[in-house]
């Protein structure tokens, strides 16, 4: 992104993305954030940084068929779900809440400027493309990982925007912003076909890894899961994985576990049924696209995708596990003690900021010294450092202090930096810790948010 970066004679600028993202700090944290089954399932159960590799490896075998470039393919399936919060998505959903005021954590506010989306909100793929951008610290020149635009926009559309409620402003840069074509559509479309292939390479390794799950698990056994596949749409999918376990039934060679081998053999079945239809229809589609050659950064055509009738598989699929496995009763009761921890450490860091990690307080310092209001930046205060009484003074005003709900909306409609009312300077400085301690909880693994949540209780 940033010109005088040079990249050297020996890689290319998407080797590069790949590798930065790879050994940046969010990458390695994903060993510690759970998909669906938390830690005390045990070490099988799948983790973000399981799921990207299995990303990774289904996204390299779709564009490596449709020959496409494998680098950037890794960059964006590797990069994907850094934005992940700890404990899967309810601690994603319970951040957004928290911000659009459905949960109260203390946040003072009324609750229209909650509807207004005063503080933002908070999706992992948003999440995602700041850690790259701006999150992560490397280099002394620039803030994030500067990684191409291609990257940071394959990484952003890996699934759903919300153009009318999340304020992509408040994890992009400008540079960024000007250059990756954002439609009022539902469906956001990646301009290059290896983000294309990422979105749905993280669609079918979903797919096979739920059913991994329910079925080890033992939520859903190996025959019911046959039974809800013998329906028309799924006919052929159903023939191949009967076809593997009666294989498997009439084997000579002495298998040590049954039901393990035929559970590998069905989640292999699944991935490769997937992975064949999709790369079978993308040719087709290629194929007639005559201006391949040529795409730029606002292509909305969807070259990479499958057929209709195995959409439809997919769609049902995924109904049976959640009707299964996200709907546990036991995956309900994580998602409840993940919410109350996620809310619990937002309170008790929005009440008391010199709580947060001396970063996260420096960071605190810095947006506000930096802020474009003159008013803002010019009545900035160290948290961790200085008078106690100036400081308590400040966090009390700060969190506490009601605000005139009239002047906040015309202001946040109106854009005005010079604007020096003093309820402005306070709102501004109190939309900047809140996004601070998103940040903060955002990036915690699961362990560590447990961690700080016993020391804080």
């Amino acid at each position: 992104m940033y010109p005088s970066d040079s990249v050297g004679k020996d890689r290319t600028e998407f080797q590069r993305d790949r590798e930065r993202v790879v050994n940046c700090k969010a990458f390695r944290r994903l060993v510690d954030k759970a998909q669906i089954f938390g830690s005390e399932k045990g070490d099988y159960y799948r983790t973000r940084m399981t799921h990207s590799l299995e990303v990774n490896q289904i996204a390299k075998a779709i564009a490596y068929a449709l020959k496409l470039n494998l680098d950037l393919t890794e960059a964006i399936a590797l990069g994907h779900d850094l934005g992940h919060t700890p404990f899967g998505h309810q601690g994603e959903r319970t951040l957004d809440e928290i911000l659009c005021g459905k949960i109260d954590v203390g946040i003072n506010a009324t609750q229209k400027m909650f509807e207004k989306r005063c503080f933002g909100g908070f999706k992992h793929n948003y999440q995602s493309a700041k850690i790259l951008t701006e999150i992560e610290e490397k280099y002394k020149e620039y803030p994030g990982l500067n990684v191409s635009v291609q990257v940071v926009e394959g990484v952003l559309k890996h699934t759903k925007l919300k153009p009318g409620k999340i304020d992509l402003s408040d994890f992009l840069s400008k540079e960024y912003l000007d250059k990756i074509c954002i439609s009022n559509e539902k469906v956001q479309v990646c301009s290059s076909l290896e983000g294309q292939v990422v979105a749905i390479a993280d669609e079918i390794a979903q797919r096979g890894h739920d059913v991994d799950d329910a079925l080890t698990s033992g939520v859903m056994t190996i025959d019911e899961f046959k039974d809800r596949l013998k329906i028309d749409k799924c006919r052929e999918l159903f023939d191949r994985i009967n076809k593997e376990i009666n294989d498997i039934e009439t084997s000579e060679r002495l298998i040590i576990d049954k039901k393990e081998l035929k559970i590998s053999r069905i989640v292999s079945v699944i991935i490769n049924y997937f992975i064949q239809k999709t790369i079978e229809y993308s040719l087709t589609l290629v194929s007639e696209y005559e201006e391949l050659g040529r795409i730029s950064l606002d292509n909305t055509k969807v070259m990479v995708r499958f057929p209709d009738d195995v959409e439809r598989v997919n769609g049902y699929l995924e109904q049976v596990v959640q009707k299964k496995v996200i709907c546990n009763n036991e995956v309900a009761r994580a998602d409840y003690n993940a919410s109350m921890i996620v809310q619990n450490l937002f309170a008790k860091y929005y009440k008391n900021p010199r709580l947060l990690h001396s970063g996260t307080v420096h960071k605190i310092f810095l947006e506000t010294l930096k802020h474009k209001n003159r008013e803002v930046s010019n009545s900035a205060i160290y948290l961790s450092d200085g008078s106690i009484e100036l400081v308590n003074k400040e966090i009390e005003e700060i969190t506490s202090k009601p605000l005139n709900e009239k002047l906040v909306l015309e202001y946040l409609k109106d854009g005005d930096n010079s604007c020096a009312e003093k309820d402005i300077v306070i709102f501004e400085k109190r939309r900047i810790l809140v996004r601070a301690i998103t940040d903060y909880i955002a990036g915690m693994t699961d362990g560590y948010a447990l961690e700080e949540y016993e020391k804080l209780r």
